[in-house]
């Protein structure tokens, strides 16, 4: 991804070992925008490092679309990240701008 795609930094969430530590060595300046389309522990980590007037759009969950119920989708309490940090953290669906294909 960094050499074809030219990002800066990515992370293989299956080799990584420590999600939040790979997280922090990639993220040093914190994190502007996260295009949220998994949820759970990798969405959890990312939270804890999102700056001031940071963006979420929120597309997908996959991490939780097997639960069984609502106590096997449970996570971190946003709330207290998104009014430090003056976040934006918006969900959608994508047929929602069917009009824009």
């Amino acid at each position: 991804m960094k050499k074809r795609l030219g990002f800066d930094e990515a992370i293989n969430y299956q080799t990584a070992g420590d999600i939040a530590s790979a997280l922090e060595k990639a993220c040093p300046n914190g994190v502007d925008v996260y295009f949220d389309n998994v949820g759970g522990s990798i969405s959890d980590a990312v939270l804890t490092l999102i700056n001031k007037y940071a963006r979420i759009p929120v597309c997908g969950a996959i991490s939780s679309y097997n639960a069984k119920g609502a106590q096997d989708d449970m996570g971190p309490q946003v709330q207290t990240a998104l009014i430090k940090s003056s976040a934006l953290m918006k969900g959608f669906v994508v047929n929602e701008y069917q009009e824009r294909f």
